[in-house]
């Protein structure tokens, strides 16, 4: 067992080194056991209020030879986090939070998913091409992926604008990624429809808005 911080530890299951070879091998196969992200979170951003009580863990599998193979997981098991501000105290609504990366034949795989009622929907990946050997993607090796985000209804984040002001509409947003793994690159959309914004004491009431910005 290694331990990475106060409340977080890595939990050796199979562990296989051999210096014997022209390339040092390395075995590994690993878990991090459930652990709470708050306060990892304000030590690192001491300022954001970050409180909750989700639990993350994760899973490792790797393979370091004359080929590179691995597999990585990590992932919320349960709870929900929150932002405290002043008097408010704002939940992020988390039903899924998972980070995975995988490494076959050369390709680097990264795949990110979250929901939540407040977040909404993010998904996609980005992959990186090097060769089967190399332990570390080099700086120019070639990077190409998407991240996709929707939230069905903005209205839900009334709880993160002033006081008196009300929102709605759908909201979508596309980012792609090229360039190299040293250099990436990106260009996206972001798309509303259905939109409203609305505050009577300011006179402000607009409804059925579209929205398109795109940046190339």
């Amino acid at each position: 067992q290694l331990q990475l911080g106060p409340d977080v530890a890595l939990v050796w299951e199979a562990v296989r080194m051999q210096f014997d070879t022209p390339r040092p091998a390395l075995q590994l196969r690993a878990r991090i056991d459930p652990f709470a992200v708050a306060p990892l979170l304000t030590r690192l951003q001491p300022g954001m209020g970050w409180q909750g009580d989700m639990r993350v863990g994760a899973r490792l599998d790797i393979q370091a030879g004359e080929r590179m193979d691995a597999e990585v997981v990590i992932e919320r098991q349960d709870g929900d986090l929150h932002l405290a501000g002043g008097e408010s105290l704002q939940l992020l609504g988390l039903s899924e939070a998972r980070l995975t990366l995988s490494v076959h034949d050369g390709v680097w795989l990264f795949t990110p998913r979250f929901k939540g009622r407040i977040l909404g929907e993010i998904t996609g990946s980005a992959r990186v091409r090097t060769s089967a050997q190399d332990r570390w993607p080099a700086a120019d090796a070639a990077l190409e992926g998407d991240v996709r985000a929707q939230v069905a209804d903005i209205g839900i984040w009334g709880a993160w604008v002033p006081p008196g002001w009300r929102l709605g509409g759908e909201l979508r947003t596309t980012a792609r990624l090229s360039g190299s793994f040293g250099r990436p690159r990106y260009h996206g959309e972001i798309a509303g429809s259905g939109l409203s914004v609305r505050n009577l004491l300011a006179g402000v009431n607009v409804s059925n808005g579209q929205l398109s910005l795109i940046h190339i």
